[in-house]
């Protein structure tokens, strides 16, 4: 009976004896258990995987580090999901997506979604992941705050303080005045650049005949830019529609200079048609996306922006208390996992 009870607790946490009584490290490995929950080795490896990280190829000295936060990512991502069901504000993914929808049309459609994306540095995916997540958190904030009837307000909603002051408001635009609030000169473009022989007779005509033909193209047909740049530049930025964001006047290490100064020139607005413009060897037709001038954006302007990051962070901070409340209520083994669990909480 006792060699029984031994071969099922092994097997549970991943040692299990073989016939002639060693261990096998290969069966599946519990890392911790979160209210039942099991947290496996393969599911950590996996979701490193889903995250394009490839242990192996990391030095020795981050693999341990990395795959503990991945570790603790899921046993926080399980007290996020229990919550949510137990508070009743797991989203219908209908709804998700009508709200997804309602996001793309206020970013301008589908195009002024995708230039957003592209302007984070987001996969659409990324984003379809932080929105959900974005979406469940003030869901549960307001649960959790009074505005639900849900089992956690009682005793969690003492931790849920997310009002921005006057006073904060004000602190906040001072502090970042230089940093946040003084723009430069800034544009976002799309390019198409093609190259010319100059020992070639005839070619550059060629070139410059065709980016006017593009140019006339654009305007009278209203035909895409940013299709005519995937298919007609040669430039890097090609394969995003010849997209280039956040271009600094004098700062730019992306544009030449004959490109930049008439980016820049007074007068140009969002939509023109900039060139053809040689530069070199090159020859360029640039359409001015987004244009922002130089100046200090006024308090009463920042304030909204302000006010909207301060609450997000105090959500976030309200979110981490919340966590730690479940984390102490939680059956949460091993011991060491608890307190690596509260730990993270506690310095975010």
């Amino acid at each position: 009976m006792r060699r029984i009870c031994l071969m099922v607790v092994l097997a549970v946490f991943g040692v299990a004896p073989t016939s002639d009584g060693q261990e096998d490290l290969t069966v599946n490995r519990v890392e911790a258990i979160v209210n039942g929950k099991a947290i496996t080795r393969f599911d950590v490896l996996k979701h490193l995987k889903e995250q394009e990280i490839d242990l192996d190829r990391l030095p020795e000295d981050e693999k341990e580090r990395t795959y503990r936060g991945a570790l603790l990512a899921m046993g926080e991502l399980i007290l996020r999901e229990q919550a949510a069901k137990k508070s009743g504000i797991q989203l219908d993914p209908e709804v998700l997506q009508n709200r997804k929808r309602r996001e793309i049309e206020r970013r301008g459609g589908r195009a002024g979604f995708e230039t957003f994306l592209q302007s984070q540095g987001l996969s659409e995916d990324e984003f379809d992941t932080d929105f959900r997540r974005r979406q469940e958190t003030a869901a549960w904030l307001g649960v959790v705050a009074g505005r639900g009837g849900a089992k956690l307000n009682r005793k969690l909603r003492p931790l849920i303080d997310a009002t921005v002051s006057p006073k904060e408001l004000r602190r906040f635009y001072d502090a970042n005045l230089k940093t946040r609030f003084t723009l430069k000169d800034e544009a976002s473009v799309r390019v198409i650049q093609v190259y010319f022989k100059k020992n070639r007779r005839g070619d550059k005509a060629r070139k410059l005949q065709l980016l006017k033909g593009l140019k006339v193209k654009v305007k009278r047909t209203r035909a895409d830019f940013a299709v005519l740049a995937a298919k007609q530049s040669e430039h890097i930025s090609a394969d995003k529609g010849g997209l280039i964001v956040g271009i600094q006047k004098g700062e730019s290490d992306v544009l030449p200079e004959p490109v930049e100064k008439a980016v820049f020139a007074d007068g140009v607005k969002e939509g023109d048609i900039l060139g053809p413009i040689e530069n070199v060897s090159s020859l360029w037709l640039v359409k001015v996306e987004k244009r922002e001038r130089a100046r200090v954006v006024p308090f009463e302007e920042a304030q909204p922006v302000i006010e909207a990051e301060l609450r997000n962070r105090k959500m976030q901070k309200a979110v981490r208390l919340v966590l730690r409340e479940l984390v102490r209520d939680a059956y949460i083994s091993p011991p060491r996992f608890r307190k690596d669990l509260e730990r993270s909480l506690e310095l975010r």
